[in-house]
């Protein structure tokens, strides 16, 4: 029997899955009838705990890993190449985003260099 206590159900996976913070609205995300009153009894589950403890632990671990890692110029180029291809409906129909983005490509690459055309305003 022992065993069987840490074999969440699916109900109880998807409270986890659902669980950011507040039990009732993951209890009513996870289609328990009485989110009110089933929120509360999940939480006294050891496994429950214990699962939404290491889900936690995860996601920390994670996003440390994301902000820990180093952006190098190949992610900067693809992201900005991303913003430059929105198309006009994510840009309320201007053009300004995406040629900054198009400028910032070019002067990373090399091939524009801002200090020489305000150079040759002058």
């Amino acid at each position: 029997m022992q065993g069987r206590r840490n074999i969440l159900s699916q109900r109880q996976l998807a409270f986890v899955a659902a669980h950011v913070g507040n039990n009732t609205e993951a209890a009513r995300a996870a289609g328990y009838k009485n989110p009110e009153r089933s929120a509360p009894r999940l939480m006294a589950i050891p496994a429950v705990r214990r699962a939404i403890k290491d889900k936690q632990k995860a996601i920390i671990e994670a996003s440390g890993a994301k902000l820990g890692r180093r952006l190098t110029k190949v992610d900067v180029v693809a992201r900005l190449l991303e913003l430059a291809n929105l198309p006009p409906e994510r840009t309320r129909r201007s053009l300004a985003g995406q040629v900054n983005a198009l400028k910032a490509i070019a002067e990373i690459e090399g091939y524009w260099q801002r200090e020489n055309l305000i150079a040759n305003r002058t």
